[in-house]
This record gives C-alpha cells, sequence and structure tokens, in this order.
C-alpha cells in the first residue's frame, strides 16, 4: 500500500551508528522535545503567559497546537486564511489589535509550503508579540533562496515523527538562545509504547497489497494511535525525547531524504492529471520538499474517491476532523476554511517511494 504515514525504518538512508546524542539541530540554539505540545506549553510558560492573555492563531491547526495553549489558560484567538490557506494579512492586524494581551502568533507553513512569515512579523511587531512558525509540516522545505524554513520567526516548532519513524521528537527553535532552563519531565513510556505499536502497524500495512487485511491493520494503527493521542492531550507537560528515539533518528542521512523527497514532489507536479482531484498549490515553488501534496476535490466525492483509491493500492487521508476548531456561530467568517476542511486530500509523497511507486500513484490518480 502506498501511504503517508510512517511505517518502515530503510537501512538506505543511514549514515552512521547510533550514540545517543542530540540529533541534528535545525538551529544551533534549538531545544529538544519528546512531543510538540511539550515544546509548546514549555514555550508558553517561559513566556510567562497567563490565563486570560490571547495567542493569535490561523484558523487552519492542528489540535496538537491548540491543546497546550488551552492548557496554559490562555484564549484562542483564530485570524482568517485566504483561498490559498495562508494568512489573510489584513485580517490578522485587526485580531492583533482587537485580541486581549496578545503574547504570541503562530503562522502554519501548511503541508511543508512556505508562509509569508516576514509580513506576520511585520504586521505583530509593533505590538510586542513575536511569532512562532509552525514548521511539523516543513522539516525539508526550505525558501527559494534555499534558506530552511523557520529562521525568520522568533521561535520555530519541528516534528520528528511527521517525518521519521520514530516515537516521538520536537525541536523548538529559539531566536537568540533558550529562554528558561526549567528540567524537563523522563518521556512517557506508556505513550511511546502506544505509537511503537502504530508503527510496527503502519510497517505492515505499507508492505502488503490491496485487501480485507490492509484496512484491518489500518484500524488496528488507527486504534493504537488514537491511544497515544489521547494521552498527549491528557498531560501536555514538557517532556524529554527518549533515547531510543535519539539514537535512531541520529542515524538517518538528511540531505539524501531531503533531495529524494523534492526529486519525487517534482515528478509528482510534472505528471500529475485526474478528472476528479485538483493540486491545491498549482505550482511547486523552489526549495519546497512538502510533508505531502494537498489536492482538493468535491466534498460529496471525497469519500468515494478515498475508498476506490483504497482498493487499489493508495491511501488518501485527509486533515479534518483534529484541524475544525471554528466555532459554529463563525462559519461565514472562515468560508475559504471550511471549503478546505470538506475537501482536501493528501497524496502521499515521500523518499521511500520508489519511481514504479510514484508512477503507479499517480496512474490510480488518473482513474480516480
Amino acid at each position: 500500500m502506498i501511504t503517508l504515514m510512517r511505517g518502515p525504518v530503510l537501512n538506505r538512508y543511514f549514515c552512521q551508528l547510533a550514540t545517543g546524542e542530540l540529533p541534528p539541530l535545525k538551529r544551533p540554539d534549538g531545544k529538544v522535545f519528546s512531543s510538540g505540545r511539550g515544546a509548546l506549553f514549555w514555550l508558553l510558560n517561559s513566556l510567562s503567559v497567563q490565563p486570560g492573555d490571547s495567542v493569535l492563531l490561523p484558523a487552519f491547526i492542528a489540535e496538537g497546537v491548540v491543546s497546550p495553549i488551552k492548557a496554559a489558560g490562555a484564549t484562542c484567538c483564530f485570524y482568517k486564511l485566504d483561498a490559498s490557506m495562508m494568512p489573510d494579512l489584513a485580517d490578522l492586524a485587526v485580531q492583533v489589535q482587537r485580541s486581549h494581551n496578545p503574547r504570541l502568533a503562530v503562522v502554519y507553513h501548511p503541508f511543508g509550503y512556505a508562509a509569508p512569515v516576514a509580513d506576520v512579523r511585520h504586521i505583530c511587531a509593533p505590538w510586542g508579540v513575536p511569532v512562532l512558525e509552525d514548521c511539523a509540516h516543513a522539516f525539508f522545505s526550505a525558501t527559494e533562496q534555499h534558506s530552511p524554513l523557520g529562521l525568520i520567526g522568533d521561535y520555530a516548532l519541528f516534528s520528528y515523527n511527521k517525518f521519521f519513524p520514530v516515537s516521538d521528537g520536537a525541536e523548538l527553535t529559539i531566536m537568540g538562545g533558550a529562554q528558561s532552563d526549567s528540567c524537563l519531565l523522563p518521556p512517557s513510556e506508556i505513550s511511546l509504547r502506544h505509537y511503537q505499536v502504530h508503527l510496527n502497524y503502519l510497517k505492515k500495512f505499507a508492505a502488503i497489497t490491496p485487501s480485507q487485511e490492509a484496512g484491518s491493520l489500518l484500524k488496528q494503527a488507527g486504534a493504537a494511535y488514537d491511544k497515544y493521542y489521547a494521552m498527549l492531550n491528557s498531560d501536555v507537560r514538557a517532556r524529554e525525547m527518549s533515547l531510543r528515539s535519539r539514537q535512531l533518528l541520529g542515524r538517518f542521512c538528511i540531505s539524501e531524504m531531503q533531495q529524494l523527497r523534492r526529486k519525487n514532489v517534482e515528478e509528482v507536479y510534472d505528471k500529475f492529471s485526474s478528472q476528479h482531484l485538483s493540486l491545491h498549490y498549482r505550482k511547486l515553488p523552489d526549495g519546497i520538499a512538502p510533508f505531502a501534496v494537498p489536492m482538493r476535490c468535491d466534498p460529496t466525492l471525497r469519500q468515494g474517491i478515498v475508498d476506490a483509491a483504497f482498493q487499489k493500492g493508495l491511501h488518501l487521508a485527509n486533515l479534518s476532523a483534529k484541524w475544525d476548531f471554528i466555532p459554529e456561530f463563525a462559519v461565514e467568517r472562515f468560508g475559504y476554511e471550511l471549503e478546505f476542511l470538506r475537501s482536501n486530500l493528501l497524496l502521499p509523497i515521500s523518499e521511500h517511494l520508489t519511481n514504479d511507486d510514484i508512477k503507479l500513484m499517480l496512474d490510480i490518480v488518473k482513474t480516480l
């Protein structure tokens, strides 16, 4: 099965022996945590965010960003996005002024495509509001000038297990160095076991052909992930990254993986063709090696497309259930976001896919 989710560990990307040292940091001033939730909660505490303070968020964002903000007692103040799911800068400027004591603004690089962070900082700086770049989907992406994403904001947050088959790991980079010397709790062994079970099921899932067993494995993987996810949301305190994940991550040849991912996404953009699916970003910018390739379809056709693709060996995910925080009374204000939530599908793209995998995937997409 061709899938977006991590599973097999491929030895061809291993470049050195495990050492147990910290993995290569995106920036020298990075700080490593077990989870992105814990990293963000630690940051909010270091900024002395108090109950009633505001944090500015795009109206399409992961629950993993929302939950630590709520745990800190802060108010989530959502700003609009435009049709490309990039910040509506005019609305952001309004929300900065209207929100009560804004302490942080989050800008998300959607699926690893570069958001206008410099423009966001320009709006927020006069109000003394620092900017966090959410790079959870942008580990391998860079600007058109080939500068890695995550270098413009005051802070940047990266997720390791979005791109590597590790049980935990997130990096928070801090312009000017760490602001707190607070100790981190040890990693949660129970949640890590749930995630490892999830990865084990995915390894089996990726290796089989379409069948009834594939559906069963996917459900089992999802059940293990839900247990892991529930534990993360129940306790967002900052924890250390596990030794096992450090050892594994330190063995990957990251530059080779980045190059192959970019090569594969270029192939997709060059040969993509479908009657019922369209690329959300019709042009692939230089430097972008995304988490996935976002597509759009008629919402009434989405489930049928997903089912048909699965039967042919392609698993199409979407970001909807854990990304919808738009209140019912504000649906008219967030039209672009709601439309995207209902119509998005993610085309898998990774360095693990071979030329034959890419060809098969595109052939399947063409028939949907």
